[in-house]
């Protein structure tokens, strides 16, 4: 199942931004685009000089430009990674913790009975619950089952139900030496466990706050604002020479460049091996293709912007995306803890206790798939993978 994180489902054509055809269609998408942007450019530069026009754009607008993007765009990557980076940090804490429970449950089951034995194994099912809540719930609903019934609380309940029933057992067991050695292990690992929970109730915490940042749809704005700035001083530097709008493909002074030097190489060929005619590097030249070098620059720029504004709208889905957070780990912890219980419970004799706890982990996932139906179209909350 699929923990349904607070952005929107990814669609196909959004996944495959980083992909060679999508960045193909837009290299060319681009160069084609870039003759018409002059036509529509050109009128307004009439009865503009337009040496000082290019001195303002090179040596005052585009550094500025150039910086400003620079610093937000880099800025706003680091500061994506970081809590990306943060979060896995947390979620792993939050499931050594969590692992840590389970053992110490698990070592104290195996020498208990009766009721004691029943109570421990209840206490196992908040944790079960709780990876529930990592796998199928979102950020919203994980919050609103804390609201309702937060499971580290039903855990420390079960916790003093353990410790009350092992006072009660006490007076009568006082003058048994191993057993109040036993005891003492018992009260030692509840102690020990009332810690864990205190450092697993901080790192919930932590992970649901880092989870709710995100960068402000203002800066992607002025990201978005600064690269049309970028790309409308090209066009205007480039329209205030010489060009030949009416191809979409025009011949530029590079490529004109290289057809006079591959007419140099013909020439040469042909006057040595003597089956040349003069005039053949002439038909050689005019069989190359025309390429205009300040289309392909312009394309460049533009497809460049457009995978940086990916990037960092990628990097605000810590779940979902192309770069999303590694869940190797994280799985295989969860899938560890849940054959732990699962063994334990077994071999414990506490059948019922297992199936209660997947008939409601059945409920989840079928709350998880009707919540993914209904938000397909909309904004959902933050997930985790298994």
């Amino acid at each position: 199942g699929t923990r349904i994180n607070g952005r929107r489902p990814v669609s196909k054509l959004e996944s495959k931004w980083i992909s060679t055809p999508v960045r193909l269609l837009s290299f060319a998408t681009f160069y084609t685009l870039f003759p018409y942007l002059q036509i529509i450019i050109a009128p307004s530069l009439d009865g503009i000089n337009v040496e000082d026009l290019s001195d303002s754009i090179i040596g005052e607008f585009s550094p500025v430009m150039d910086v400003l993007y620079a610093l937000l765009a880099s800025d706003t990557i680091v500061r994506l990674q970081t809590r990306q980076e943060r979060i896995q940090e947390a979620v792993n804490k939050e499931l050594c913790q969590i692992r840590l429970l389970v053992w110490y449950l698990m070592e104290i089951l195996e020498d208990s009975s009766g009721q004691k034995k029943l109570e421990i194994g209840n206490a196992l099912l908040p944790l079960w619950k709780y990876t529930d809540s990592l796998i199928f719930d979102g950020r919203k609903e994980e919050l609103v089952q804390i609201l309702n019934e937060d499971q580290i609380y039903v855990l420390s309940l079960q916790l003093t139900k353990i410790r009350k029933l092992r006072n009660s057992d006490q007076p009568r067991i006082e003058h048994t030496e191993n057993v109040s050695q036993d005891l003492w292990l018992l009260e030692h690992r509840l102690e020990e466990m009332n810690e864990i929970i205190n450092t697993l109730t901080y790192e919930r915490t932590n992970r649901l706050d880092k989870e709710g940042e995100c960068v402000s749809p203002a800066v992607f704005n002025i990201l978005d604002s600064v690269s049309i700035y970028l790309v409308l001083s090209y066009v205007l530097l480039s329209a205030s020479r010489e060009f030949e709008p009416t191809l979409a493909l025009s011949i530029s002074s590079v490529a004109l460049g290289l057809s006079d030097g591959l007419q140099a190489i013909a020439d040469s060929i042909g006057s040595y091996f003597h089956t040349l005619p003069q005039g053949g590097a002439h038909m050689f030249k005019m069989s190359l293709p025309h390429f205009n070098a300040e289309g392909a620059l312009f394309a460049v720029l533009c497809s460049l912007l457009i995978l940086v504004r990916n990037l960092t709208k990628d990097l605000d889905m810590p779940f979902n995306g192309y770069t999303s957070i590694r869940r190797t780990i994280s799985t295989t912890s969860i899938y560890a803890i849940r054959s732990n219980i699962e063994a334990a419970l077994t071999q414990a004799g506490l059948v019922s206790l297992l199936h209660k706890a997947k008939s409601q982990s059945e409920a989840k996932a079928e709350g998880m798939v009707e919540r993914r139906i209904q938000e397909s179209s909309r904004d959902s909350d933050c997930p985790f993978t298994l």
